[in-house]
């Protein structure tokens, strides 16, 4: 590539440059080098715009001293894009930047890297977390982040045998299982409408719904259960009395982002406010996968799990994305500079 210009990978193009396989071994290299202080992930910069529009924009940079490697994802989040404007309801942007000099690479999708990455980080909750006898899973909301982490856990699980799919709308329903059963059609995937019914005799359940209404309070969940949560607000409260340890991927974030949620509910549903805090949460993922810590001490024990995602995830995938696309000749050299 010439001098100041830069590479434009859009979504399509994405999709083809890194696979399931991959998006999990970046996601964990990710943690173990944030537990292992290799590199800088700030805080990200949350801008809601309400009451102006039904949105909210998140900036999340990174740098990776372990790849030398530096970025910035902006995430867009419109709970009602695709009723509205049939657009998806997250959209991301990530612009890669040389380290050394700041100039920007490239200018790439983080849709489908968002996609990727969660589903990623699910599965290496359940790597790290879920009983190793684990054979069911219950996903509950099957749109695009629920289907991303059923099929990345189970290239972490091989050996679940069930997957149950739980979603008020049964279209999305079917249209989970078609997906992920021509993916992994030696698993048994079955449709159910009752959350309790679900969850009962399940190991992992998944938490993918996008529901103002609290869904795991509703639940009583068995002995040794592993419950991963994308969505829903976690009180302080409900888990101490629930669970047996509290994990999370970025725990100053997480108590940041989860507070902001929490006070929204306040002003929208009037509900009491209880904040989070650092001393609420039994630790990080990646002190796991560094061999810091462990927080199941035995079969019996209910573990919750949330990701509240960070920007060195998407900075170590769209650069392994980048670093392919151009090996591959795939994307479009865009002039960016005045040389």
């Amino acid at each position: 590539m010439k001098k100041g210009s830069i590479l434009f990978i859009n979504e399509k193009e994405a999709k083809t440059l890194i696979t399931a396989e991959e998006a999990i071994k970046l996601s964990e290299q990710a943690f173990a080098d944030f537990s292992d202080k290799k590199v800088i992930n700030p805080v990200k910069l949350h801008t809601p715009l309400y009451p102006y529009h039904d949105g909210y924009t998140n900036c999340m940079p990174a740098f990776s001293a372990t790849q030398d490697i530096a970025g910035v994802k902006v995430i867009s989040v419109y709970k009602n894009n695709i009723k509205k404007h049939d657009l998806p309801a997250t959209i991301g942007t990530i612009v890669l930047n040389d380290p050394d000099s700041g100039c920007p690479l490239a200018i790439m999708d983080g849709t489908y890297v968002t996609s990727a990455r969660t589903g990623a980080t699910m599965a290496i909750f359940s790597k790290y977390l879920a009983k190793e006898a684990s054979e069911v899973v219950t996903v509950i909301g099957t749109g695009a982040q629920g289907l991303s982490s059923v099929i990345m856990i189970l290239k972490v699980l091989p050996q679940i045998k069930e997957v149950r799919a739980v979603d008020i709308n049964p279209a999305a329903r079917k249209h989970f299982i078609d997906e992920a059963s021509k993916i992994y059609p030696h698993v048994d995937f079955v449709e159910l409408e009752d959350l309790q019914s679900a969850c009962t005799n399940s190991d992992i359940v998944v938490n993918a719904a996008n529901s103002s209404v609290l869904l795991l309070p509703k639940i009583k969940f068995d002995k040794g259960t592993t419950v991963l949560v994308l969505e829903e607000d976690l009180k302080p409260s409900y888990v101490k009395k629930t669970f047996d340890a509290f994990v999370v991927d970025f725990i100053d974030c997480f108590v940041e982002r989860s507070n902001i949620s929490l006070n929204h509910r306040h002003d929208a549903y009037g509900e009491e406010v209880e904040l989070v805090t650092a001393e609420s949460i039994s630790g990080e993922i990646g002190d796991v996968i560094a061999g810091k810590k462990s927080f199941r001490e035995s079969d019996d024990d209910i573990i919750v799990a949330s990701s509240i995602g960070m920007g060195i995830q998407d900075v170590m995938t769209a650069d392994y994305i980048y670093k392919k696309a151009l090996k591959k000749n795939v994307g479009k050299e865009l002039e960016f500079l005045d040389l």
